[in-house]
């Protein structure tokens, strides 16, 4: 049997040992807090007598609207009785007193929690209690949006059924929304104040050569970083960079400080990704079958410029196609002579002034930068 009541080796005493711990503990900080709220009731306007002394206590509002005013000493005092320092005094001060005035409904639960372990109580029901630290998560916000008195009891009265019935998370998003249905005029303000808040900070440099980046943007903003960022860790990935997420990220923040390099690293992995790969063999044509005759070529009658086939087995539901095309016919709109194609230029042209941009040396390349073959320059022939 351990010292502090429970066997150690016998898990059901384990249990039932923590099961009453925790009912204590819930109890206990429940009374300490109802308890701050007691003290305040000691120093408020009844306790002060002006002696226009300089330096005196003077009476200071730690709670939102509708609480009562207390000397501005009270906070030191608590954080010292609490074992805390004077600013975590004033915020018990200030939440006790929220608790109370503000949100009754809260503190009548809060009270309900402060006997979870009078003797008949049931220890096992302490944890679904309403605890110090959800009825303060209540109340600051409230305070800190600036609510009136009667907004914050109608957030009270919306969120005090839901302690204990729904997730935390879930729950907060609840009381954030409650917060501002209860003033929307003033929850816009707070958001174009908040909005102004935005900047980015850089830390120091240390004996490494690595700094702190800090950011404060629009949400909209922040994802479309975050995603741009992990795209060029991807592809720094994809090249064989090695690296966690986060590591490959932080090369990423160098390369989009500079567009140039980031652009040519997404165009090269864009093309790369576009490229098709056939999984399968291709399927052999079938052997075309030709619609039109071949013409033989006389004084009167010039050979087609293209002889028309398709691979259409059945030709008999095609028509036949008359054939009028000629090499004269084709470039007359290009007022190109074709008797003069093979004339060549003039005997003291310069080569290098009759060149085409179309057939040097360089490949075309397409908006993305794939290159495509080269195409050899087409030579006409006279026919007659």
């Amino acid at each position: 049997m351990s010292s502090f009541g429970y066997d150690a080796g016998d898990g059901q005493s384990v249990a039932d040992f923590l099961v009453h711990e925790t009912a204590t503990i819930v109890a206990a900080e429940a009374r300490r807090f109802v308890a701050v709220a007691a003290y305040a009731d000691c120093y408020g306007p009844e306790a002060h007598t002006p002696t226009g002394v300089p330096g005196e206590p003077k009476l200071r509002t730690f709670g939102g609207d509708g609480t009562p005013e207390v000397l501005d000493l009270t906070s030191q005092e608590v954080g010292a009785l609490l074992g805390r320092s004077p600013v975590a005094g004033s915020h018990q001060l200030q939440d006790a007193l929220d608790v109370r005035h503000r949100h009754p409904q809260t503190w009548a639960r809060l009270l309900e929690t402060c006997i979870a372990d009078a003797p008949g109580a049931d220890p096992a029901l302490a944890a679904g209690m309403v605890q110090v630290w959800q009825a303060r998560a209540d109340a600051t916000p409230c305070h800190t949006a600036g609510l009136t008195l009667d907004q914050a009891r109608w957030v009270d009265a919306e969120i005090t059924p839901l302690l204990g019935a729904l997730p935390w998370s879930t729950l907060l998003n609840v009381l954030a929304e409650r917060i501002i249905a209860a003033d929307p005029d003033a929850a816009e303000a707070r958001r174009a104040d908040e909005e102004r808040r935005t900047y980015v900070a850089a830390g120091q440099a240390n004996e490494h050569g690595v700094k702190t980046l800090v950011a404060k943007a629009r949400a909209g903003d922040v994802i479309a970083l975050l995603a741009m960022l992990d795209l060029l860790a991807g592809c720094l990935k994809a090249d064989g960079v090695d690296g966690t997420r986060d590591e490959l990220r932080a090369q990423a923040v160098g390369i989009i400080a500079n567009p140039a390099t980031a652009l040519a690293l997404l165009l090269r992995h864009a093309i790369k990704d576009q490229t098709p790969t056939p999984s399968v063999e291709p399927t052999p044509l079938v052997e075309p079958t030709p619609l039109v005759e071949p013409v033989e070529a006389t004084a009167d009658a010039p050979t087609p410029l293209v002889e028309t086939t398709s691979l259409v087995e059945n030709t008999s539901l095609v028509e036949p196609v008359e054939t009028t095309s000629s090499v004269e016919d084709l470039f007359a709109d290009r007022r190109i002579d074709p008797r003069e194609a093979d004339a060549g230029p003039p005997p003291d042209t310069d080569p290098r002034d009759i060149a085409s941009p179309d057939l040097d040396d360089s490949p075309r390349t397409t908006t993305l930068g794939r290159a495509l073959p080269r195409t050899s320059p087409t030579r006409i022939h006279r026919t007659g």
